[in-house]
């Protein structure tokens, strides 16, 4: 297993980062030190529990420096969310559909992250 943990992270069409630690950083409300501590505080808590792993934003709670509406409020008004809009997720199944991929499907998605699937058929 790793020793870091990544946040989630969408890049805008700059390649801006907009991960949650980055957002709260840029707004001031977190200094780049606070972040690294927070991010070796969850991937020490990931090697004892990879299965329950706590998010970035749980652990900056918990270590008190930001509120969870301090969370909320940037991660709702994030610089990416207006221009984060995605493709249906069966026009998105039809590009490996397109490439020859078979039994394409959505195996899980949680707001604008999904996993997607194919099966390349064997030749004969």
């Amino acid at each position: 297993m790793s020793d870091y943990v990544t946040t989630t992270l969408s890049e805008s069409a700059t390649g801006d980062r907009h991960d949650l630690g980055e957002i709260l950083v840029r707004s001031g409300l977190l200094t780049r030190e606070r972040l690294q501590e927070a991010l070796k505080v969850q991937a020490q808590k990931a090697k004892e529990d990879s299965t329950n792993a706590p998010r970035l934003g749980e652990i900056l709670v918990e270590l008190g420096y930001v509120t969870r509406e301090q969370v909320a409020h940037e991660f709702v008004h994030r610089p990416d969310k207006a221009a984060n809009i995605l493709a249906p997720v069966e026009a998105q199944c039809e590009w490996p559909r397109a490439c020859g991929y078979e039994d394409v499907d959505c195996f899980f998605k949680v707001f604008e992250l999904a996993v997607f699937g194919g099966r390349k058929p064997t030749r004969a």
